[in-house]
């Protein structure tokens, strides 16, 4: 009779989004999980829209990051004892627009097991807001009020409607 083998593989996977502006210093990616009863655990964080889709891979022996994508050298890090403590989050630096993407963590291990996760980051061009003074066409002036973006707000954090025309005041 031959020997039965059975091989067990346990996928799980979650989904969170995150959204920042281009410049801000960094963001940490979660992932956790319990890594404790794993041998010889392997995490991968991945985008599968870059070739090569490997942004970081932590092994038992630290770092492996010959396979990484360049756009990411220099610019990803996790714990010192991820492995150790089920810590797995990403930090990544120096945010840029193109940094947008689906973000894979995957952990493996020789005994087949396997778990992802996926975390949507979306960075968008640098926010810019402007303090105005707004003058109104009926000759009324208004306190002072903010672009953010392309929105106008006024005091009470409203967009007022009608039509004004905006001085410059400060910029910031």
């Amino acid at each position: 009779m031959d020997p039965l083998c059975l091989c067990v593989l346990t996928v799980s996977q979650h989904t969170s989004a995150m959204e920042l502006f281009e410049g801000e210093g960094f963001v940490l990616l979660p992932c956790e999980y319990n890594t404790f009863d794993l041998d010889d655990p392997i995490v991968v964080w991945s985008r599968n829209d870059l070739s090569p889709s490997t942004v970081h891979q932590r092994q038992p022996n630290g770092d492996e990051l010959k396979d990484q994508n360049q756009l990411y050298s220099g610019r990803t890090s996790m714990m010192p004892d991820a492995l150790e403590e089920g810590d797995l989050s990403l930090n990544l630096t120096k945010l840029q627009v193109s940094d947008s993407g689906n973000y894979t963590c995957t952990i493996r291990s020789v005994g087949g097991r396997r778990s992802m996760m996926t975390v949507q980051l979306q960075v968008k061009g640098q926010q810019q807001t402007t303090t105005l003074n707004v003058i109104k066409v009926r000759g009324q002036i208004s306190t002072l009020g903010r672009y953010v973006g392309k929105n106008f707000i006024d005091p009470l954090g409203k967009v007022p409607s009608g039509k004004y025309l905006h001085y410059c005041i400060v910029g910031g």
